[in-house]
């Protein structure tokens, strides 16, 4: 690995889903229902430029249209959450050790700055439970997870206990889609924790031991079913297979790890529908696309990896499962591709889209058309 993009690894995030929001219009015996546009937008983390762009999506192609920039409000923004309200927005500041708490104008995307939260040391990825009461940052140098409450209101985050212990030098975090589990990768130990999610408080306990993956596992992700789990393993090229214990959250291993089709695979995200999985390649440029066996879990590759610009470091869905977008760390841009909903095959649209320096994350506004 390159000392850049080892340089730049440390400071990567990776990905999680958002919850999806539908309005209808009224009806009548003469007129068919028409739905309702509620506005998406997406929010970039660039972290060489301390700043989060701002974009509005297009419902009917996923093209993206800048709206503006502004202060991420710390140093080295490394990862962006939206709340599963679409109210709020969470950055994490890498080398300022903080959380930055954004509101989101709901009419024009645009965000205000509503406070900041002290991190551990260098957080570096943040997850929000589903219900949306509880967010976590990874503090990579701390080797620890924080919890926090949110207030419903304004968004604020207070503690809601210790920080849960980790192996060491976590990486990222994503939960099951019931909110009962946990999961992180620890890149310096080669493992993955699990822990429990207390549904009042949000705090993290332990569901066994860590389990082992390949060579610094990177990104991680629970498929749509909450049955299997999946982590990127950044230096061994490979992916890890675990199917979930339903009860303890525990995991067990489907099978030994297989080649994810490129190097530096960094980021790894499922589509809505189950049946198939994204890895983004930072070494070699190109997403790689996989089936999944519904009933063992099991990856198969679709052919050869899709390129991408430089250096792509995270991947998120829209919240209709259409278009993949792509931050392109060292191309400052966001690739977008449509998927074939049928085959699952990625297809690039349009040029890409400039960024600030280094987009390290890209996170979308729930809305649908």
């Amino acid at each position: 690995m390159s000392k850049t993009l080892l340089g730049l690894l440390q400071a990567a995030c990776a990905l999680g889903f958002l919850t999806l929001f539908l309005g209808c219009g009224g009806t009548s015996p003469r007129m068919i229902p028409r739905p309702v546009v509620v506005p998406r937008f997406a929010i970039v983390a660039n972290g060489l430029d301390d700043t989060i762009s701002t974009y509005s999506v297009e419902p009917s192609t996923g093209n993206l249209h800048g709206i503006g920039t502004i202060p991420a409000g710390g140093t080295t923004p490394i990862s962006v959450a939206v709340h599963p309200s679409g109210h709020f927005a969470y950055v994490a500041n890498f080398k300022a050790g903080t959380v930055s708490v954004f509101s989101i104008n709901s009419k024009t995307g645009g965000l205000t700055a509503a406070g900041t939260a002290q991190a551990g040391n260098n957080p570096r990825y943040i997850a929000m439970h589903p219900t949306g009461k509880f967010a976590y940052v990874v503090n990579q140098s701390s080797d620890n997870i924080y919890a926090w409450l949110i207030e419903p209101v304004t968004g604020a985050l207070s503690l809601a206990g210790p920080p849960a212990d980790t192996g060491h030098s976590p990486w990222a975090m994503t939960l099951d889609p019931a909110g009962k589990f946990a999961y992180v990768t620890n890149a310096g130990s080669n493992t993955v924790s699990a822990f429990a999610i207390d549904q009042t408080k949000g705090a993290l306990s332990p569901a066994g031991d860590p389990v082992a993956t390949g060579i610094n596992p990177g990104s991680i992700m629970v498929d749509a079913s909450g049955k299997f789990a999946y982590v990127a393993n950044i230096s061994s090229a490979n992916i890890s297979m675990f199917k979930i214990d339903p009860v303890n959250g525990t995991l067990a291993s489907i099978g030994a790890d297989i080649p994810s089709g490129g190097l530096l695979p960094v980021s790894i995200v499922g589509d809505p529908s189950g049946r198939f999985i994204y890895v983004a390649n930072a070494g070699s440029a190109g997403i790689s696309a996989f089936t999944v066996d519904p009933i063992t879990g099991a990856l198969t590759r679709m052919g050869a990896p899709v390129p991408t610009g430089a250096g792509p470091l995270s991947l998120r869905f829209d919240p209709t499962g259409k278009y993949l977008y792509a931050p392109n760390s060292l191309g400052d841009s966001i690739s977008r591709f449509l998927i074939d909903p049928i085959s699952g095959r990625l297809m690039p649209s349009n040029p890409p889209t400039p960024t600030g320096i280094m987009p390290f994350c890209i996170d979308i506004v729930a809305g649908l058309q």
